[in-house]
């Protein structure tokens, strides 16, 4: 399946939370950062804290409002310092950020205090979105005398339908990471985008699960929103749920039917569901649009493949090798046609780009090795293929039973027998070579 996502928040966000701005979920800040922050801040601001201890007093202080909100300021990061000298640049720049919006904060009896070296986070009780939305915008423009460079801000209210108090700070993070990828001088306030962000975090860092339900929470606050429904789908499918996930597609398509991924993975869940009939439909579905869609031509290849059309499969594979040339894995299935339709030479030099594009390739050499056996054109080289192959994935019964077959031909009977007998072991059925090298009084 493919992930499409309205952004890219991969850079930005991974840079955000490497350096320890995920308060929301309690990630804690070095001690040596927490340190030095409270030794530059306490001399101008005795009463303030940072990190932890100014996320505890701050809830404190939000406990019985009925309503507040929280505003993250994101100042930028250079790349250009080592990284110590780069950090205290940056609790020197938090500082002068914390002297611009102290006035503003305290006009509305706020409160602010530094996360860690990059991050200023402002609560404002009793203050509704529009006010925290209006106050982020006049502290943009007051920060802006810090430098060309703009902040990153991200709002976030309480109440909010389908949220507990507790969460704003989390979903103040979120907000501020889709203000990231946005660019700088961006404020975004909470929104679905914020939680399809966060769930393709997740989704990239292994945690399927928990992308799930942000996406689900996505989902109440835009139920329409195309991309979370795929995104959503795409988790279902990798959670091997695929009812589930076809049916998200199928809604997604509803919605927009000119969206090729929805289509593209409605084909692929498909057929993983063995419904190769509706997945060959939903795959020229995807194609008609018009886009040239590397996954959509590599599937229906494969799809073909399974449904015994090499020489339809080959157009395919084919149409995947135009718009990824370098493409190991289409160079072998196109190779696997050539040999179904008794093109051995051309399925030598699929094999063989194979191997060039990626010279791990074991289904290609192994492939180059039964090639070499079976015509009888070097048993030697045939030899070196196969053993490279089970070098590679020692596990793979075929590729086993292959190496025997050029044992044999060697009349190295010993080892051809071992290794029959392991291409056994492995699910592979040598049983009729096995009962040759016996039959010879070999075994």
């Amino acid at each position: 399946m493919v992930k499409k996502r309205l952004l890219n928040p991969l850079s930005a966000v991974r840079d955000f939370l490497d350096h320890g701005s995920d308060f929301g979920s309690g990630t804690q800040v070095p001690s040596r950062h927490l340190s030095e922050i409270n030794d530059r801040f306490m001399r101008d601001f005795p009463d303030i804290r940072s990190g932890k201890a100014f996320i505890g007093l701050a809830m404190a202080a939000m406990k019985s409002a009925p309503k507040f909100g929280a505003v993250a300021i994101r100042m930028p990061v250079s790349k250009d310092d080592g990284e110590d000298e780069n950090e205290a640049k940056a609790i020197e720049r938090l500082f002068k950020a914390g002297k611009i919006i102290d006035p503003l904060v305290q006009s509305k009896k706020g409160m602010w205090g530094p996360l860690d070296p990059f991050t200023l986070v402002c609560f404002f009780p009793g203050k509704d979105r529009n006010i925290c939305e209006a106050a982020a915008a006049q502290m943009r423009y007051d920060l802006s005398a810090l430098g060309k460079e703009g902040v990153f801000i991200g709002v976030a209210d309480y109440p909010r339908h389908g949220f507990l108090r507790g969460q704003v700070l989390d979903n103040a993070r979120k907000a501020l990471a889709e203000a990231l990828m946005t660019g700088p001088g961006s404020i975004v306030t909470f929104n679905a985008v914020s939680l399809n962000v966060s769930g393709d975090e997740l989704y990239e860092k292994g945690e399927v699960d928990w992308a799930v339900e942000e996406f689900k929470m996505a989902l109440v606050m835009d139920p329409l929103n195309l991309n979370v429904i795929n995104s959503l789908g795409v988790c279902h499918g990798v959670l091997g749920r695929h009812e589930e996930a076809l049916a998200e597609f199928k809604r997604a398509i509803e919605i927009d039917p000119s969206q090729v991924m929805p289509i593209y993975n409605a084909g692929f869940v498909s057929a993983c569901l063995g419904r190769h009939d509706q997945a060959f439909g939903y795959f020229r579905k995807a194609e008609e649009i018009g886009e040239n869609v590397f996954e959509v031509s590599f599937q229906t290849g494969k799809l073909l493949l399974e449904m015994d059309n090499p020489e339809k499969a080959a157009e395919y594979f084919e149409k995947a090798a135009d718009i990824r040339p370098e493409n190991a894995p289409t160079a072998f299935f196109l190779g696997e046609c050539r040999v179904a339709a008794g093109m051995i030479e051309e399925a030598e030099f699929c094999y063989k780009k194979a191997v060039k594009n990626n010279p791990n390739d074991a289904l290609s050499l192994s492939a180059l090795g039964h090639l070499y056996e079976t015509s009888g054109k070097n048993l030697e080289i045939a030899e070196m293929f196969c053993r490279e192959s089970v070098k590679l994935v020692p596990e793979n019964g075929l590729f086993r039973h292959r190496l025997g077959r050029v044992y044999f031909k060697q009349k190295r009977f010993p080892q051809a027998l071992a290794e029959f007998k392991k291409a056994g072991e492995l699910g592979h059925d040598s049983r009729a070579d096995i009962e040759k090298i016996k039959g010879a009084g070999r075994g």
